[in-house]
This record gives structure tokens, C-alpha cells and sequence, in this order.
């Protein structure tokens, strides 16, 4: 009977499922086609096409009776017996003694050897290079139109290779963060003293006394003043407990007349606006007890002394404050609630302005010196003194600066080095070709690292917010009981971040350019193709 191309192919999947037997046979069959009709033979070309289609029938079921099983299988198909032997010939000397006579026999048996080896190679052969894409910018035709041709090919590899964007970009992001974070901490913690002690606590010396105050003593205080002793107001201060609902926190009480306190104290809150002094029933309470207690303006707040005495406040404002807790009523506000007049037996102390502009600096400690001969006192703090010593333990978190930015540069540096590496490799015959075509040395430079400045600036500006966030975690974990921190990053600090950012990858870009120096031009010779 005469075969059509379907009874043929419904023929061969009977006998064949692999796809790799079908792709084989579907490509001989093209391959006798198209020489059916190179030769001549084009009303015959759907004759020997299905003559291709056929020829390894029994070869996927009977590999070993290749040749002899696929003439009993098409005789038991009723296909003709022209068919029958064009397809056993092309095992002519391998498996069957049917020699090649017709031309289309023979194209067969040279056809079948000849496309099993170009299939083969076109499967070992590289995948294509992924198609090219419209980047965003390209939309823009303003800006694209004035990049040039070499910074369009980098951003158009920037979005082209996803997987090294996103490497890249989430490795330079963490390198800054880190380095953000180093410097927060810095700026969030080394200025503390300074802003305890001269925006909040403005007062220059406080004595603590034995006794209450009393004349005599005021009267030694204004028989100082030749030796810089100034303006000074006597409050009382003393531990006390605040209490909430199952637990306790030791702060310390601060009962002053509200304006005698104003050259002594600044209250303000965080953001810089003035805090009242309390009045009658009120208090004013340092924002770190605030916060830790979720005290808010308006709540009540509860107090106890050592003889178990409690007294109920108001709260009508939360101030900024660094160095300890403290809750600051009025004097009134003891007297009523505790019934009894405050122990005064703190003195804050300003200098005079002599004193203060002495270059020497040495008169608050004379002053301090002198005042401890009295016998009423007991003690005597220079809040310069103090300020100075908790700055320079502040001073060693520059080791800690010092190692988080080491940490940051090895991280940028592991994370450029290993996919510059990585990216050279990979264009190696690109690299060359772009060489041959007169690249000079620093122009082939430029064209690779490119995209690693590019991808720098990407991962940068990520890591500035990631830095925000992970400074503001680190800092919410490091709580110190009588220490509060101003948790802020200063701008330069952002500034320092990106610069040392981008003073890495120079460094590591020039290290690889040595790579680029080894690539010779003869490797644009070298052709998969």
C-alpha cells in the first residue's frame, strides 16, 4: 500500500517512545526530503522522507537485530516492500547484505551516520547568551540618549545577569551597614556625657552635705566666691522606689524650687522643647523611666521611701536625660504629700564667669579641694571631672569602630574580589576581543569595572537604610541600667559609610586589574562556535 507521513509516524511511535529515537528519525526524515529535492527527485520527496522517517524502526525495541526486525515489523504493517528495503539498506555491511543501489538509498546510509553526529554536536554545544532586555532607563529616552555606547552595554549586563546584581547588591549592602552601625554607635554613645553635663545638668560642682544646709554653711559659700564660687541652690535628694504593677526601680528624687532650678537644670525633651518645672502634685520624669515603664503625660505614678511611705505624682512632662533616672518634683509637693519640710542636703553650684574662663581650668578643682575641708561636707563632684572620665571611657569604643570596620572591608572585599573574579572568567574571549579591537589598557579597565562601581553604588545606597534599621537594633540591644543612650546617626556618619564604601571596591578593583593584563588577545580566537 501506498504510506502517508501519519500512518508512518502512528507506525514509528508504536515501536518507539524515547524522544531522543523520535528527534533522530524526524531529522533524517527533513534530511531526505530536502536532498529528494536537491537532486532532482521532488515529486518523490515525501517518498523519501518517510523512507528517513522509518529507517531506525526496530532500533529502540531490538538494537540488536537492527535492520533484520524492522523488515518483519513493516511486512506485518503492510508497508511496501520498496520501503521495506530502503530502510534496511543504510545497515548494508553492519547487520544486513541489502547494498545501497538507488541514489536515495545511498543518500540514506551517508545521511543517517552524518546527522547522528551533528545532533550530538549541537547538543554539546553552549547555551546561547540570554537574550538581551529594555532596561528602565531605555524608557527614559531623555537620559538614555546621552549615555554613552560603552555605559549602555554596562547597565544593560548589570540587569542582564540577575543573580550578580543581587549577590553583589546584598553583599555591598551589608558592608555598609556595618559600617553605618559602627559609626552610630560612636555618635549614639560618645556624647553622652557632654549632653548630660553641659545641656541638661548645667550646674558646675554639687555638694553633698551631712546635715541639712544652714546658714553657716551658705555663709562659707559666699566667703568663696573670691575663689570662683557662684550663684547656688540647696534641693533636696535622695533614693527612692518607683513602683508599678509587680516591679520596682530605684531613682533618684529631686525636690527644688522651680525658679531658682532654671540656671542649675535644663529640661527639655528629646526633640529640643522646653519642659516646665513641675508645680504642686506634679513631676517631671527622665524619658529612659519613661520608656522602659511606658509612662506617659498625664498618668499617675507612684513613689516609696525607705520607710515605706508612698506618694502619688502626676506626670506633666518627660525630659531628656542620660546619667541615671530622676524624678524632679517641687519642694511644696513634698511638703504636702510627705508632710514634713525636704532635707536639703545637695547644693548645685555654678562658678563665676571668671572662674569658668580660667585657662589653667584648674579652679572648680581648687574650689572643690577647699570645700571639702568643711566639716559638713561629705562629698564633692565636679562635673567636668565626671564628664571627662566617662568620655574617655567612651573613647575605647573607638577600638570597636576601628574592628567593625575592619569587618566591613573584609566583607566587601571577599564579596568583589570572588564575582569580579567570577565575571572576568566568564568573559574572558570578550575581554580579548574587546582588546583586539584597540582597547588601551585603562579604557578595558573601565568597560569591566563599570558595572562593579555601578553595582557598588546600587549595594550602597541599600545598605545606608539597612544600616538605619540595624544601628537601631544594636542600640536597643545594649541596655545599660543607669545609662541611656541618644540612639541618632549623624549625617557625616552616612557620608563616612559611602565613602569608605566606595575607597573598597577602588582598592579591589585595582588589585584585579593585573587579571585583566594576563588575558591575551589570541583567546578571542578561541570559538565554541
Amino acid at each position: 500500500m501506498t504510506m502517508t507521513r501519519g500512518q508512518a509516524w502512528d507506525l514509528l511511535t508504536k515501536y518507539n517512545k524515547e524522544p531522543f529515537h523520535l528527534r533522530h528519525a524526524i531529522t533524517v526524515e527533513h534530511v531526505m526530503g530536502w536532498y529528494a529535492r536537491e537532486l532532482g527527485y521532488g515529486d518523490q520527496a515525501e517518498y523519501w522522507s518517510i523512507v528517513g522517517l522509518l529507517h531506525d524502526l526496530d532500533f529502540e525495541m531490538w538494537p540488536e537485530e537492527h535492520c533484520e526486525k524492522s523488515q518483519e515489523l513493516m511486512r506485518q504493517a503492510g508497508v511496501e516492500e520498496s520501503i521495506v528495503r530502503a530502510t534496511a539498506s543504510h545497515g548494508w555491511g553492519l547487520r544486513v547484505d541489502i547494498k545501497p543501489e538507488h541514489e536515495m538509498e545511498k543518500v540514506l546510509y551517508a545521511s543517517d551516520e552524518l546527522t547522528g553526529l551533528i545532533g550530538a554536536a549541537a547538543l554539546m554545544r553552549p547555551k546561547a547568551p540570554r537574550a538581551g532586555k529594555r532596561v528602565l532607563l531605555e524608557r527614559i529616552p531623555f537620559l538614555w540618549k546621552r549615555l554613552g555606547f560603552l555605559r549602555k552595554v554596562s547597565l544593560r549586563n548589570i540587569f542582564r545577569y540577575k543573580k550578580r546584581l543581587f549577590m553583589m547588591v546584598v553583599g555591598i549592602s551589608g558592608c555598609t551597614a556595618l559600617l553605618v552601625t559602627g559609626f552610630g554607635i560612636r555618635d549614639s554613645i560618645a556624647d553622652v556625657a557632654e549632653k548630660q553635663y553641659q545641656e541638661i545638668q548645667t550646674f558646675d560642682i554639687g555638694i553633698s552635705l551631712k546635715e541639712n544646709v544652714d546658714e553657716a554653711f551658705l555663709e562659707a559659700l559666699d566667703a568663696r566666691k573670691s575663689m570662683g564660687a557662684g550663684a547656688y541652690t540647696c534641693v533636696m535628694e535622695k533614693n527612692m522606689d518607683f513602683v508599678t504593677d509587680g516591679e520596682v526601680k530605684s531613682v533618684y528624687l529631686v525636690a527644688g524650687e522651680g525658679e531658682e532650678m532654671k540656671p542649675f537644670l535644663n529640661l527639655h525633651t528629646t526633640k529640643g522643647e522646653a519642659v516646665a518645672y513641675p508645680g504642686t502634685g506634679d513631676a517631671v520624669i527622665s524619658h529612659r523611666l519613661a520608656e522602659d515603664y511606658h509612662v506617659r503625660v498625664g498618668d499617675r505614678i507612684t513613689l516609696r521611701d525607705e520607710e515605706m511611705r508612698t506618694l502619688e505624682v502626676y506626670v506633666t512632662g518627660i525630659y531628656e536625660n542620660y546619667i541615671y533616672n530622676y524624678v524632679h518634683i517641687s519642694q511644696d509637693t513634698w511638703r504636702e504629700l510627705a508632710g514634713e519640710e525636704p532635707e536639703k542636703k545637695t547644693v548645685y553650684l555654678n562658678l563665676t564667669e571668671e572662674a569658668k574662663t580660667d585657662v589653667t581650668g584648674n579652679s572648680s578643682y581648687e574650689l572643690a579641694g577647699d570645700l571639702m575641708k568643711l566639716g559638713q561636707v561629705s562629698n564633692v563632684t565636679v562635673n567636668a571631672d565626671f564628664m571627662e572620665r566617662i568620655g574617655n571611657m567612651m573613647k575605647s569604643l573607638d577600638i570597636i569602630v576601628a574592628v567593625v570596620i575592619l569587618c566591613a572591608a573584609g566583607l566587601a572585599f571577599i564579596v568583589l574580589y570572588n564575582l569580579t573574579n567570577i565575571n572576568i572568567t566568564e568573559r574572558v574571549r570578550e575581554i580579548a576581543t574587546i582588546k583586539v579591537l584597540g582597547f588601551y589598557k585603562k579604557e578595558t579597565a573601565a568597560y569591566v569595572f563599570r558595572e562593579n562601581t555601578m553595582l557598588t553604588m546600587l549595594g550602597m545606597a541599600a545598605g545606608l537604610g539597612l544600616g538605619y534599621f540595624l544601628h537601631n537594633f544594636v542600640m536597643n540591644e545594649i541596655r545599660i541600667d543607669m545609662i541611656s543612650f541618644d540612639i541618632y546617626i549623624r549625617p557625616v556618619s552616612y557620608l563616612y559609610s559611602g565613602l569608605l564604601t566606595m575607597v573598597f571596591a577602588w582598592c579591589v578593583n585595582r588589585a584585579m586589574g593585573g587579571r585583566l593584563e594576563e588575558i591575551s588577545m589570541t583567546e578571542s580566537l578561541k570559538s565554541v562556535d
